[in-house]
């Protein structure tokens, strides 16, 4: 019995890739790359904006970003502020918030 022990993190997504002369390939995206959100939720990112990653810093500071800061400020309620059904690229626009039951 032949056992491969095969490091991919526990959230990852493959991508088989065709190129045009043929050749195939497979690509790794795992949590730390920008692409994986918009990849693993494109309900919720349905523009494919970048997601968080490793280089992010919090803004007026020179502290990184942790992944859960990120989720928590994308999470957070902000009703209050005005928001226009004819604007759906509002940047306060949270379509968490707005999805129902999807």
């Amino acid at each position: 019995m032949i056992q491969l022990q095969v490091d991919i993190p526990k959230r990852s997504i493959l991508i088989h890739c065709h190129q045009p002369n043929g050749d195939r390939g497979v690509n790794r995206i795992d949590v730390t790359n920008p692409a994986y959100d918009p990849l693993a939720y494109p309900l919720l990112f349905p523009h494919g904006d970048p997601g968080w990653n490793m280089h992010m810093q919090q803004s007026h500071s020179s502290k990184s970003l942790s992944l859960r800061q990120y989720y928590k400020y994308h999470m957070m309620d902000r009703s209050q502020q005005s928001y226009h059904p004819d604007n759906p690229m509002d940047p306060d626009f949270n379509v968490l918030h707005h999805a129902g039951n999807v």
